[in-house]
């Protein structure tokens, strides 16, 4: 099976939809982690956050073959976020057509984005994963950061977990920097509150 990993092209962004409701609907999964309340609410809101995130700050890479886009993965463009990890970058899916799940289609996408970031010095992905996606991301190196969720646009709530992947590890001299600015912003605060202690 010849698959391709590309870009997305705007106008295909209905195609994409299209292949996002059929992932994620009731029927494809034997085991599900959601109720039809929720899965419902979670299509409809999918759909229209997918359609204004790849017109505005969204970036796709499909899989393709002959010529027909059979999964996808879509994350942050050029949206890049500095914390105490580090510059890191959100994955905001992954779905593959129903008739190629379990192929290694996803892993081709989640091994794309990842280079992508590589090469822009990015340390660290975090992606908001569906209860039923847990073991894939684990599968692919990425670790549970905590439990998470968020409302649908039907104001149902949908419970995820928020994990992470270290692309890039922070160098020993890194590592010693980051624990010298602790120790000088701790050192700081002892002596405001002493000060202000003792006025």
């Amino acid at each position: 099976m010849e698959v391709s990993i590309r870009l997305a092209k705007p106008e295909e962004i209905e195609a994409i939809i299209e292949l996002q409701t059929l992932s994620l609907s009731g029927n494809n999964f034997n085991n599900r982690k959601y109720n039809e309340n929720q899965i419902s609410s979670l299509i409809t809101s999918q759909a229209e956050a997918r359609k204004n995130a790849f017109l505005n700050f969204e970036s796709i890479f499909v899989a393709e073959q002959s010529d027909k886009i059979i999964g996808f993965i879509a994350f942050a463009n050029n949206f890049k976020l500095a914390s105490r990890y580090g510059i890191y970058v959100h994955i905001y899916g992954i779905y593959v057509h129903p008739d190629y799940m379990c192929k290694g289609i996803g892993g081709k996408l989640m091994k794309e984005a990842e280079l992508t970031y590589i090469a822009q010095r990015t340390r660290i992905l975090f992606v908001l994963s569906s209860l039923e996606s847990i073991d894939f991301y684990q599968k692919h190196g990425y670790s549970i950061v905590r439990k998470s969720g968020f409302y649908s646009s039907e104001y149902i709530w949908i419970p995820c977990l928020l994990l992470k992947k270290e692309l890039i590890p922070l160098t020993s001299t890194e590592r010693l920097l980051r624990k010298f600015v602790l120790i000088v912003i701790f050192v700081a605060l002892a002596i405001i509150l002493l000060k202000l202690i003792f006025k």
